[in-house]
């Protein structure tokens, strides 16, 4: 009995510590949900010219997941204004 509700509390406090914010993406079949850095989104198409020049950065013998940018960043591509993408993962 002192082993379930041991068990459910840690359940419980590590669930406190995970971010809202994850970006789901699957690696080799396997689903992996990656929890999103403070400040960042993810790139999307309609980023445009931004989202096809990341694209041109990835080897042909590799993949992209995901790249993610400031969201000060995104807000402004979306508002169509021309930025300098200095932080982006």
């Amino acid at each position: 009995m002192h082993k379930t509700i041991l068990l459910i509390a840690v359940m419980l406090v590590a669930g406190f510590g995970l971010d809202a914010r994850a970006l789901e993406i699957e690696v080799g079949g396997q689903p992996i949900s990656l929890p999103l850095p403070d400040g960042f989104v993810e790139l999307t198409p309609a980023m445009s010219p931004y989202y096809e020049s990341m694209r041109a950065f990835i080897g042909p013998n590799n993949l992209r997941y995901a790249t993610l940018i400031s969201s000060e960043d995104a807000e402004a591509l979306l508002r169509g204004e021309d930025i300098e993408l200095g932080r982006y993962i």
